[in-house]
């Protein structure tokens, strides 16, 4: 008889963009980018890296600063904001 262990899944260490746009997206109102630095780093491991349709290897300054530039989201004043969002009060 063959004994088959279960396999224990370890977190990716390369995650999508788009994961992290996803994620922000569900806080309108902003997430402190220490916030969000906590749950990725939670979610996926502190060695996570990250890709994007163009880019590999991103850590995540690099990944913020690849987003940014491309409007998918902003980052004032130590939160981050979905793209689109209003980060000034009128």
């Amino acid at each position: 008889m063959v004994s088959i262990s279960p396999t224990i899944m370890s977190p990716p260490t390369t995650v999508s963009g788009l994961e992290i746009i996803d994620l922000v997206s569900a806080h309108p109102e902003g997430i402190r980018l220490s916030q969000l630095s906590e749950s990725i780093t939670k979610r996926y491991g502190a060695s996570v890296t990250f890709h994007t349709s163009s880019r590999l290897g991103l850590d995540f300054d690099d990944l913020l600063v690849f987003l940014e530039a491309r409007n998918k989201l902003r980052i004032f004043r130590g939160v981050v904001f979905p793209a689109g969002a209003v980060t000034t009060k009128s």
